[in-house]
Protein backbone atom coordinates (compact mmCIF):
# COMPACT_ATOMS: atom_id res chain seq x y z
CA UNK A 1 0.00 0.00 0.00
CA UNK A 2 2.86 2.36 0.83
CA UNK A 3 4.44 1.60 -2.56
CA UNK A 4 1.30 2.45 -4.57
CA UNK A 5 0.75 5.60 -2.52
CA UNK A 6 4.24 6.88 -3.21
CA UNK A 7 3.98 5.95 -6.92
CA UNK A 8 0.76 7.94 -7.42
CA UNK A 9 1.56 10.95 -5.24
CA UNK A 10 2.28 14.35 -6.63
CA UNK A 11 4.38 16.80 -4.60
CA UNK A 12 1.25 18.25 -3.00
CA UNK A 13 -0.17 14.76 -2.33
CA UNK A 14 3.04 13.64 -0.68
CA UNK A 15 3.07 16.78 1.45
CA UNK A 16 -0.49 16.08 2.57
CA UNK A 17 0.36 12.46 3.43
CA UNK A 18 3.35 13.48 5.51
CA UNK A 19 1.26 16.07 7.37
CA UNK A 20 -1.38 13.42 8.13
CA UNK A 21 1.29 10.96 9.32
CA UNK A 22 2.83 13.63 11.57
CA UNK A 23 -0.60 14.49 12.99
CA UNK A 24 -1.38 10.84 13.81
CA UNK A 25 1.98 10.28 15.49
CA UNK A 26 1.65 13.52 17.45
CA UNK A 27 -1.79 12.75 18.82
CA UNK A 28 -1.49 8.99 19.43
CA UNK A 29 1.04 7.30 21.67
CA UNK A 30 2.48 4.33 19.81
CA UNK A 31 4.19 1.78 22.02
CA UNK A 32 6.58 -0.55 20.27
CA UNK A 33 8.44 -1.76 23.38
CA UNK A 34 8.98 -5.48 23.80
CA UNK A 35 7.09 -7.12 26.65
CA UNK A 36 8.94 -9.44 29.05
CA UNK A 37 7.62 -12.30 31.13
CA UNK A 38 8.16 -12.49 34.89
CA UNK A 39 6.93 -15.14 37.32
CA UNK A 40 5.36 -13.25 40.21
CA UNK A 41 4.57 -14.57 43.70
CA UNK A 42 2.50 -12.72 46.28
CA UNK A 43 -0.13 -13.41 48.93
CA UNK A 44 -2.21 -15.53 46.54
CA UNK A 45 0.72 -17.95 46.23
CA UNK A 46 1.54 -17.93 49.94
CA UNK A 47 4.27 -15.28 49.80
CA UNK A 48 4.36 -11.83 51.34
CA UNK A 49 3.71 -8.78 49.19
CA UNK A 50 6.77 -7.14 50.77
CA UNK A 51 10.18 -8.81 50.33
CA UNK A 52 13.04 -6.98 52.06
CA UNK A 53 15.90 -9.37 51.30
CA UNK A 54 16.68 -12.63 49.50
CA UNK A 55 19.20 -15.41 50.10
CA UNK A 56 19.71 -18.69 48.26
CA UNK A 57 21.15 -21.15 50.75
CA UNK A 58 23.61 -23.94 50.10
CA UNK A 59 20.78 -26.45 49.68
CA UNK A 60 19.33 -24.18 46.93
CA UNK A 61 16.30 -23.17 49.01
CA UNK A 62 15.42 -19.49 48.80
CA UNK A 63 14.83 -17.46 51.96
CA UNK A 64 12.86 -14.22 51.87
CA UNK A 65 12.82 -11.59 54.59
CA UNK A 66 9.28 -10.29 55.19
CA UNK A 67 7.36 -8.08 57.64
CA UNK A 68 6.20 -11.20 59.54
CA UNK A 69 9.56 -12.96 59.66
CA UNK A 70 10.87 -15.16 56.87
CA UNK A 71 9.60 -17.38 54.05
CA UNK A 72 11.38 -20.42 52.63
CA UNK A 73 10.68 -21.08 48.94
CA UNK A 74 11.49 -24.36 47.17
CA UNK A 75 10.48 -23.17 43.72
CA UNK A 76 6.83 -24.13 44.15
CA UNK A 77 5.72 -23.64 47.74
CA UNK A 78 6.33 -21.16 50.55
CA UNK A 79 6.81 -21.96 54.23
CA UNK A 80 6.40 -18.96 56.51
CA UNK A 81 8.15 -18.62 59.89
CA UNK A 82 7.99 -16.04 62.67
CA UNK A 83 8.26 -15.56 66.40
CA UNK A 84 5.98 -18.55 67.06
CA UNK A 85 8.68 -20.72 65.49
CA UNK A 86 11.47 -19.44 67.74
CA UNK A 87 12.54 -16.37 65.77
CA UNK A 88 12.97 -12.89 67.22
CA UNK A 89 9.92 -10.68 66.63
CA UNK A 90 9.39 -8.14 63.85
CA UNK A 91 10.43 -7.95 60.21
CA UNK A 92 13.53 -9.62 58.80
CA UNK A 93 15.61 -7.02 56.93
CA UNK A 94 18.78 -9.02 56.21
CA UNK A 95 19.76 -12.69 55.78
CA UNK A 96 23.20 -14.32 55.72
CA UNK A 97 24.57 -17.87 55.65
CA UNK A 98 27.85 -18.47 57.48
CA UNK A 99 30.69 -20.87 56.68
CA UNK A 100 29.05 -23.58 58.82
CA UNK A 101 25.76 -23.33 56.86
CA UNK A 102 23.93 -21.59 59.73
CA UNK A 103 21.51 -18.94 58.47
CA UNK A 104 21.35 -15.59 60.28
CA UNK A 105 18.42 -13.17 60.26
CA UNK A 106 18.51 -9.52 61.32
CA UNK A 107 15.25 -7.95 62.47
CA UNK A 108 13.69 -4.56 62.92
CA UNK A 109 13.93 -3.60 66.56
CA UNK A 110 17.37 -5.17 66.98
CA UNK A 111 16.55 -8.87 67.17
CA UNK A 112 18.80 -11.55 65.69
CA UNK A 113 17.73 -15.12 64.84
CA UNK A 114 19.73 -18.16 63.73
CA UNK A 115 18.54 -21.23 61.84
CA UNK A 116 20.79 -24.14 62.75
CA UNK A 117 20.24 -27.90 62.89
CA UNK A 118 16.76 -27.47 61.49
CA UNK A 119 15.40 -25.02 64.06
CA UNK A 120 15.26 -21.31 64.85
CA UNK A 121 16.73 -19.73 67.97
CA UNK A 122 17.19 -16.17 69.12
CA UNK A 123 20.74 -14.87 69.35
CA UNK A 124 20.88 -12.94 72.62
CA UNK A 125 24.61 -12.44 73.17
CA UNK A 126 24.63 -8.74 72.22
CA UNK A 127 20.96 -7.92 72.83
CA UNK A 128 21.68 -5.41 75.57
CA UNK A 129 23.95 -3.39 73.25
CA UNK A 130 21.51 -3.05 70.35
CA UNK A 131 18.80 -0.42 70.58
CA UNK A 132 18.00 -0.13 66.87
CA UNK A 133 17.22 -2.05 63.67
CA UNK A 134 19.65 -4.59 62.23
CA UNK A 135 20.67 -3.32 58.78
CA UNK A 136 23.05 -6.05 57.58
CA UNK A 137 24.69 -9.31 58.59
CA UNK A 138 27.64 -10.64 56.62
CA UNK A 139 30.64 -12.98 56.84
CA UNK A 140 34.12 -11.61 56.16
CA UNK A 141 37.08 -13.46 54.65
CA UNK A 142 38.18 -14.71 58.07
CA UNK A 143 34.71 -16.25 58.64
CA UNK A 144 33.80 -13.66 61.28
CA UNK A 145 30.22 -12.46 61.54
CA UNK A 146 29.57 -8.72 61.21
CA UNK A 147 26.30 -7.17 62.35
CA UNK A 148 25.46 -3.56 61.52
CA UNK A 149 22.69 -1.40 62.96
CA UNK A 150 21.09 1.95 62.27
CA UNK A 151 21.79 3.37 65.72
CA UNK A 152 24.11 1.09 67.67
CA UNK A 153 27.14 0.89 65.38
CA UNK A 154 28.64 -2.40 64.18
CA UNK A 155 29.74 -5.65 65.80
CA UNK A 156 32.45 -8.06 64.69
CA UNK A 157 32.00 -11.53 66.25
CA UNK A 158 34.86 -14.01 65.98
CA UNK A 159 33.11 -17.10 67.38
CA UNK A 160 29.40 -16.31 67.26
CA UNK A 161 28.09 -19.72 68.32
CA UNK A 162 30.97 -20.67 70.60
CA UNK A 163 31.02 -20.69 74.38
CA UNK A 164 33.16 -17.58 74.89
CA UNK A 165 30.85 -14.58 75.38
CA UNK A 166 33.70 -12.07 74.89
CA UNK A 167 34.53 -12.86 71.27
CA UNK A 168 33.10 -9.67 69.79
CA UNK A 169 34.23 -6.08 69.21
CA UNK A 170 31.75 -3.22 69.21
CA UNK A 171 32.56 -0.37 66.80
CA UNK A 172 30.97 3.07 67.18
CA UNK A 173 31.58 6.69 66.25
CA UNK A 174 34.65 6.77 68.52
CA UNK A 175 36.29 4.34 66.09
CA UNK A 176 35.82 6.77 63.17
CA UNK A 177 32.77 4.81 62.09
CA UNK A 178 29.29 6.06 63.05
CA UNK A 179 26.48 4.79 65.22
CA UNK A 180 24.33 4.62 62.08
CA UNK A 181 25.51 1.95 59.64
CA UNK A 182 23.19 1.15 56.75
CA UNK A 183 24.98 -1.27 54.44
CA UNK A 184 28.29 -2.95 53.59
CA UNK A 185 30.53 -4.09 50.74
CA UNK A 186 33.20 -6.81 50.69
CA UNK A 187 35.81 -6.50 47.94
CA UNK A 188 38.19 -9.02 46.41
CA UNK A 189 41.20 -7.66 48.26
CA UNK A 190 39.47 -8.66 51.54
CA UNK A 191 38.54 -5.06 52.34
CA UNK A 192 35.42 -4.29 54.35
CA UNK A 193 33.45 -1.11 53.63
CA UNK A 194 30.56 0.11 55.76
CA UNK A 195 28.07 2.68 54.50
CA UNK A 196 27.05 5.15 57.18
CA UNK A 197 25.14 8.38 57.53
CA UNK A 198 28.54 10.12 57.41
CA UNK A 199 29.71 8.42 54.21
CA UNK A 200 31.68 5.25 53.50
CA UNK A 201 34.22 3.89 55.98
CA UNK A 202 36.92 1.30 55.21
CA UNK A 203 37.94 -1.07 58.00
CA UNK A 204 41.64 -0.89 58.96
CA UNK A 205 42.36 -4.28 60.61
CA UNK A 206 45.74 -3.37 62.10
CA UNK A 207 44.30 -0.40 63.96
CA UNK A 208 40.87 -1.96 64.55
CA UNK A 209 39.29 1.26 63.39
CA UNK A 210 37.97 2.86 60.20
CA UNK A 211 39.14 5.36 57.62
CA UNK A 212 37.12 7.60 55.30
CA UNK A 213 36.73 6.18 51.80
CA UNK A 214 35.74 8.72 49.18
CA UNK A 215 37.12 8.29 45.65
CA UNK A 216 37.43 11.47 43.62
CA UNK A 217 34.24 12.28 41.74
CA UNK A 218 31.87 10.53 44.13
CA UNK A 219 29.02 12.73 45.25
CA UNK A 220 29.16 14.55 48.56
CA UNK A 221 25.62 15.86 48.23
CA UNK A 222 23.54 12.70 47.76
CA UNK A 223 23.50 9.94 50.36
CA UNK A 224 25.08 6.61 49.38
CA UNK A 225 22.67 3.69 49.81
CA UNK A 226 24.54 0.75 48.31
CA UNK A 227 28.05 -0.16 47.14
CA UNK A 228 28.98 -3.09 44.90
CA UNK A 229 32.17 -4.46 43.31
CA UNK A 230 31.84 -6.18 39.93
CA UNK A 231 34.10 -8.86 38.47
CA UNK A 232 36.27 -6.23 36.78
CA UNK A 233 36.89 -4.77 40.27
CA UNK A 234 34.99 -1.61 39.36
CA UNK A 235 32.92 -0.12 42.17
CA UNK A 236 29.28 0.91 41.82
CA UNK A 237 27.59 3.35 44.21
CA UNK A 238 23.83 3.78 44.35
CA UNK A 239 22.46 6.98 45.83
CA UNK A 240 19.28 8.41 47.24
CA UNK A 241 17.93 10.48 44.31
CA UNK A 242 21.41 11.14 42.93
CA UNK A 243 21.71 8.34 40.39
CA UNK A 244 24.44 5.74 39.96
CA UNK A 245 28.22 6.21 40.15
CA UNK A 246 30.76 3.80 38.64
CA UNK A 247 34.35 4.11 39.84
CA UNK A 248 37.04 2.48 37.68
CA UNK A 249 40.15 2.13 39.90
CA UNK A 250 42.46 1.16 37.02
CA UNK A 251 41.82 4.57 35.44
CA UNK A 252 40.96 6.44 38.63
CA UNK A 253 37.85 7.69 36.87
CA UNK A 254 34.21 8.09 37.77
CA UNK A 255 31.19 7.71 35.48
CA UNK A 256 27.74 8.91 36.48
CA UNK A 257 24.42 7.49 35.25
CA UNK A 258 21.04 9.11 35.86
CA UNK A 259 17.63 9.26 34.23
CA UNK A 260 19.06 11.36 31.39
CA UNK A 261 21.25 8.39 30.45
CA UNK A 262 18.38 5.91 30.56
CA UNK A 263 18.18 4.91 34.23
CA UNK A 264 14.62 4.23 35.31
CA UNK A 265 15.03 6.26 38.52
CA UNK A 266 17.70 8.22 40.38
CA UNK A 267 16.88 6.44 43.66
CA UNK A 268 19.12 3.35 43.56
CA UNK A 269 18.41 0.60 46.08
CA UNK A 270 20.57 -2.35 44.99
CA UNK A 271 23.16 -3.41 42.38
CA UNK A 272 23.91 -6.90 41.02
CA UNK A 273 26.15 -8.38 38.31
CA UNK A 274 24.96 -11.62 36.71
CA UNK A 275 27.07 -14.45 35.30
CA UNK A 276 26.96 -12.93 31.82
CA UNK A 277 28.37 -9.64 33.04
CA UNK A 278 25.14 -7.62 32.94
CA UNK A 279 24.74 -5.05 35.71
CA UNK A 280 21.24 -4.97 37.21
CA UNK A 281 20.17 -1.80 38.99
CA UNK A 282 17.21 -1.96 41.36
CA UNK A 283 15.50 1.35 42.00
CA UNK A 284 12.86 2.48 44.43
CA UNK A 285 10.09 3.73 42.19
CA UNK A 286 11.32 2.92 38.69
CA UNK A 287 11.68 -0.84 38.56
CA UNK A 288 14.95 -2.28 37.27
CA UNK A 289 17.54 -1.09 34.75
CA UNK A 290 19.99 -3.48 33.09
CA UNK A 291 23.33 -2.14 31.86
CA UNK A 292 25.61 -3.88 29.38
CA UNK A 293 27.67 -3.09 26.30
CA UNK A 294 24.50 -2.62 24.27
CA UNK A 295 23.25 0.13 26.55
CA UNK A 296 20.55 0.47 29.19
CA UNK A 297 17.24 -1.40 29.26
CA UNK A 298 14.40 -0.69 31.68
CA UNK A 299 12.06 -3.31 33.14
CA UNK A 300 8.93 -1.88 34.76
CA UNK A 301 5.15 -2.09 34.70
CA UNK A 302 5.05 -0.93 31.08
CA UNK A 303 6.84 -4.05 29.79
CA UNK A 304 6.07 -6.81 32.26
CA UNK A 305 7.63 -6.13 35.68
CA UNK A 306 4.87 -5.01 38.03
CA UNK A 307 7.29 -4.40 40.89
CA UNK A 308 8.73 -0.89 40.74
CA UNK A 309 9.90 -0.30 44.33
CA UNK A 310 12.79 -2.74 44.58
CA UNK A 311 14.42 -3.79 47.86
CA UNK A 312 16.72 -6.62 46.78
CA UNK A 313 17.96 -8.79 43.91
CA UNK A 314 20.02 -11.97 43.58
CA UNK A 315 20.94 -14.37 40.78
CA UNK A 316 20.11 -17.98 41.65
CA UNK A 317 22.10 -21.07 40.74
CA UNK A 318 20.12 -21.50 37.51
CA UNK A 319 20.81 -17.96 36.32
CA UNK A 320 17.40 -16.50 37.15
CA UNK A 321 17.18 -12.99 38.57
CA UNK A 322 15.07 -12.89 41.75
CA UNK A 323 13.61 -9.49 42.62
CA UNK A 324 12.12 -8.56 45.99
CA UNK A 325 9.86 -5.53 46.10
CA UNK A 326 8.01 -3.25 48.47
CA UNK A 327 4.46 -4.20 47.50
CA UNK A 328 4.47 -6.72 44.64
CA UNK A 329 6.11 -9.72 46.27
CA UNK A 330 8.75 -11.79 44.49
CA UNK A 331 9.38 -11.51 40.74
CA UNK A 332 11.62 -13.93 38.82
Amino acid sequence: MKSSLYQSSSASGLSGYLFLLFFIMSTCRVTLAQRYYFDTYGPAEGASSKIYCILQAGDHSVWLGTPGGVSRFDGKNFENFGSDDGMAPQAVRTICQDSHQNIWFGHNGGGISVFTNGRFTRYNRIDSLIQSNITSIFVDYQHRIWITTDGSGAFMISDPLGNDPLTYIHYLGKDNLSDRVYNYCLTRDSSIYLITDAGIRRFIPGRKSFAVFHPEGLTTYFSIITMYQDRQSDLWFGTYHGGLYKYIPSRDSMRIYDIRDGLSSNWISTVLQDREGNIWIGTFGGGVTRINESGLRIYNSENGLDAERIFSMIEDTEGNILIGSSNKGLAI
